[in-house]
C-alpha cells in the first residue's frame, strides 16, 4: 500500500453543503467516475449516504456531531483501474475541533494491490485540493498563508525574523516548507517560473518560501547558528522541528528537473508522515 496525506486549516465559514459540493464537482470532473450518474440530492445526506456504481466504485458520506458541538464531515471514495488496484480518496472536515488552529481539513490517499501481479504507485496530491486553494478555504498555517504561489522574502528586517522563525520551524502548524536560498541577488539555482511551478505542484502540502539575496542568507546564518540552508541550496524545513535536510543541485538545466522532482517527492513524503490532528 503506498500513501498520500495532508491537513491543513481552512476558513470558518465552510459549511456542510459546501463541502459535498465540492466533492461532487471534483467526482464530476472524473472521467472515470460513474458512482454519481444515478444518485439524487436525498442520497447525498451527509448524516450518511452510501452509493455504489455499477463498477463498483464507492462514496461513502458521513457527518459525526460531538457532545462538546465539535462536527466531522467526511467521505471516502474507492474506485479500482484495470491494473488490479483500489484507489481510496478520503477527507474529513472538522469544525469546532478543539485545535490550536480551529477548523482544518485533512487528505488521505491509498493506492492498494487487489490482484496479485498489481504494480503499486503513489498516489498525486488530489485535484479536489487544487480546487479548495482556488475558491479561497484555507487560510493561514501559522503565519504562513496556504497558497499554491511562492512566497518571496523582502530584504528587511521584517523578511529576515519571518526567515529565521522559519527555519527553526516555529512559523507553522501543519505543512512543511521548502526554503529556497540565493546565489545573488534575486538569484537562484532555479528559475523564477520553476519557483513558481514548484509551489503549485505543492500547494496544500508544503509552503515554499524564498529569500531574496546572499547577503540576506549571511544575516540569516548569524540569526539562527548556522541552521539555515544557503548558497543556491534547498531547505526542507517541518513544523516544531526545523532544518531536516538540505539539497543541491547542480546548474545544469536536466539536473535542476531531477532536484525539484526530489524536493517534490521529499515534500510529499515529510507531510504524508506527519502525525494526524484530533
Amino acid at each position: 500500500m503506498s500513501l498520500f496525506a495532508t491537513e491543513f486549516p481552512i476558513k470558518d465559514s465552510i459549511t456542510a453543503g459546501e463541502f459535498v459540493s465540492q466533492v461532487v464537482a471534483w467526482l464530476r470532473g472524473n472521467k472515470f467516475s460513474t458512482v454519481l450518474d444515478k444518485a439524487n440530492n436525498h442520497e447525498l445526506d451527509t448524516s450518511f449516504a452510501h452509493l455504489r456504481g455499477e463498477n463498483g466504485e464507492e462514496l461513502l458520506l458521513r457527518s459525526l456531531e460531538n457532545i462538546d458541538n465539535s462536527v466531522a464531515l467526511g467521505f471516502r471514495h474507492d474506485i479500482k483501474d484495470d491494473e488490479g488496484r483500489l484507489w481510496r480518496t478520503e477527507a474529513v472536515l472538522k469544525q469546532n475541533f478543539p485545535s490550536p488552529t480551529g477548523n482544518f481539513i485533512r487528505f488521505k490517499t491509498q493506492c492498494t494491490a487487489i490482484g496479485p501481479t498489481a504494480r503499486i504507485d503513489t498516489p498525486r496530491k488530489p485535484y479536489l485540493i487544487r480546487t479548495l486553494i482556488n475558491d479561497n478555504w484555507p487560510t493561514n498555517d501559522g503565519v504562513l498563508q496556504i497558497s499554491d504561489k511562492p512566497i518571496w522574502l523582502t530584504d528587511d528586517a521584517n523578511g529576515l525574523d519571518l526567515a529565521a522563525n522559519t527555519t527553526l520551524g516555529l512559523s507553522t502548524h501543519h505543512l512543511p516548507v521548502i526554503y529556497i536560498s540565493a546565489k545573488g541577488t534575486s538569484k537562484w539555482e532555479f528559475s523564477a517560473e520553476e519557483i513558481d511551478k514548484l509551489a503549485y505542484d505543492l500547494g496544500g502540502v508544503a509552503h515554499v518560501v524564498a529569500e531574496p539575496s546572499r547577503n540576506f542568507a549571511v544575516k540569516l546564518k548569524n540569526i539562527v547558528d548556522g541552521k539555515n540552508a544557503y548558497g543556491g541550496s534547498i531547505g526542507v524545513i517541518a513544523p516544531k522541528h526545523g532544518l531536516l535536510r538540505k539539497i543541491f543541485s547542480s546548474s545544469e538545466n536536466s539536473e535542476n528537473v531531477n532536484t525539484l522532482s526530489v524536493v517534490r517527492k521529499i515534500a510529499t513524503i515529510v507531510r504524508s508522515q506527519t502525525p494526524a490532528l484530533g
